[in-house]
C-alpha cells in the first residue's frame, strides 16, 4: 500500500463515512487537512487525500460521534494523524517505548493503541498485552485498530501487512526489550 498516494474527495469521503460536501466544509474551516495536488494537463489544484488526511477525517468523525465539538476533534484526529509518538530518552539508554508513526498505532503485537481525551487534554496511549487495567480515568477513549484497519482495507490494503512492514516488525520478532510501564 502506497502511503503517499492521494486519493479524490469521493474516496475520502466513503472511507471515513464524511458527505463530501462536510469535508469541504471542513476544510474551508481549516478545521480538516488536505493536500493540494496539481491537476495534471489542467488549470489550477484539486486537493487530494493521503492516507493520513484520511485517518485525520475518520478518527475526527467517531470523536464527533462520541459528542466532541467538530474543532476539538480535529484537534485530536490531527495531532494522531500527523504526528508521531514514541520515547526517544538519553543518548546511550536502551528505549523504553517503541515508536508510534503517524497515522498509524503501534504495532499490535505490542498491544493495543487507544486516543484517550479528557477535556483539556489528550494521549496516544499504548495498552499492554500483559496490562489487564484500562485507563478508564479519561472520558473519551477510542480504540484505534478498528478505524485504522477500515481504512487500509478500504484502500486497498492489509493493515497487518502494513504495519509490519512500516515497522520492520514481523509476527514472531522478539518485542521482550520495550518495557511498558502502566
Amino acid at each position: 500500500m502506497d502511503l503517499e498516494q492521494k486519493h479524490s474527495l469521493a474516496i475520502a469521503a466513503r472511507v471515513s463515512g464524511i458527505p463530501a460536501q462536510t469535508i469541504k466544509s471542513y476544510l474551508h474551516k481549516s478545521l480538516a487537512s488536505a493536500d493540494a495536488v496539481e491537476t495534471p494537463g489542467g488549470t489550477g489544484n484539486r486537493r487530494g487525500y493521503s492516507f493520513n488526511a484520511i485517518m485525520e477525517l475518520t478518527i475526527a468523525r467517531f470523536l464527533m460521534e462520541l459528542g466532541l465539538a467538530s474543532k476539538r476533534a480535529f484537534q485530536i484526529a490531527r495531532q494522531f494523524a500527523n504526528f508521531g509518538r514514541g520515547e526517544s530518552g538519553w543518548v546511550g539508554e536502551e528505549r523504553r517505548m517503541p515508536d508510534q508513526l503517524p497515522g498509524m498505532p503501534y504495532h499490535y503485537a505490542l498491544g493495543d493503541t487507544y486516543i484517550v481525551a479528557g477535556v483539556d487534554c489528550q494521549a496516544i496511549v499504548l495498552h499492554p498485552k500483559q496490562q489487564e487495567e484500562a485507563y478508564d480515568v479519561y472520558p473519551i477513549m477510542i480504540d484505534v485498530w478498528p478505524i485504522f484497519s477500515h481504512v487500509v482495507k478500504e484502500l486497498g490494503g492489509d493493515p497487518f501487512k502494513l504495519l509490519d512492514d512500516t515497522y520492520g516488525i514481523h509476527s514472531g520478532a522478539d518485542l521482550t526489550r520495550f518495557q511498558v510501564n502502566g
